[in-house]
């Protein structure tokens, strides 16, 4: 079982086992996949890159940071070096977040900030990976107490996914949740009410009323409403 095609077919098998949250599974054949590509075309091809990169992301959801950062160090230098820079930043998307992960949340911010301004050159501001990753940076800034900065930031994403993904798009709900979050934390009570009831709304009719993010946002809505004194 050292040929290509057994390569493709143990890194889709892990791919799909990743994707459904069976991460023992996924770890059961993504390295096996990763082992045999690098046998085959060397480590610097660019399949053998991408494999680098979803074992990476498959050790951060385990929670096993420090291979995975190594994985995405590889991944950017290799993809840097073909010149291959979307793949190369998105690697180092990768590297922000575990550092984020680790509580380093200063130089977690100053790689995203790179990472953003890299997408907005390549590929545009409207792009769904420069607006995914702009929501990223928001939560940082945040964290760092940049508020204003963070709440700029959440509504280009807001508005960049409503104008090309629609105002249903998950990632869409996702930048305006956060964003009534921090309206709660800041105070603005009558923006931030209005904007989580319409993310309520929207998720129970797209999720139902029982999935995670619904509740998350019915909870973020009873915040509101017991500050305001009211219950409903």
């Amino acid at each position: 079982l050292h040929s290509f095609p057994y390569t493709t077919l143990f890194r889709s098998i892990g791919n799909a086992y990743m994707a459904l949250g069976l991460l023992t599974e996924a770890d059961a054949h993504l390295p096996r996949a990763l082992e045999i590509r690098r046998r085959i075309v060397g480590d610097a091809h660019t399949n053998t890159l991408k494999l680098t990169s979803n074992l990476g992301a498959l050790l951060f959801k385990q929670g096993r940071y420090d291979e995975a950062e190594l994985l995405f160090v590889q991944a950017d230098a290799g993809f840097s070096s073909l010149g291959n820079r979307e793949e190369s930043l998105g690697a180092r998307n990768n590297l922000a977040q575990i550092q984020a992960r680790r509580g380093r949340i200063a130089e977690a911010e100053s790689i995203q900030r790179a990472v953003v301004q890299g997408y907005r050159e390549l590929l545009g501001p409207d792009h769904e990976r420069t607006l995914g990753c702009t929501i990223n940076l928001a939560s940082m800034c945040e964290n760092l107490g940049r508020l204003q900065e963070a709440s700029t930031l959440l509504n280009l994403a807001i508005e960049g996914f409503r104008r090309t993904k629609g105002p249903e798009d998950p990632r869409t709900l996702l930048a305006e949740y956060n964003l009534a979050g921090l309206y709660h934390r800041t105070g603005k009570t009558t923006e931030g009410e209005g904007l989580i009831r319409h993310v309520l709304t929207t998720r129970e009719k797209l999720l139902g009323e029982a999935h995670p993010q619904t509740l998350a946002a019915r909870s973020l809505l009873g915040l509101y409403l017991r500050q305001a004194g009211r219950m409903e």
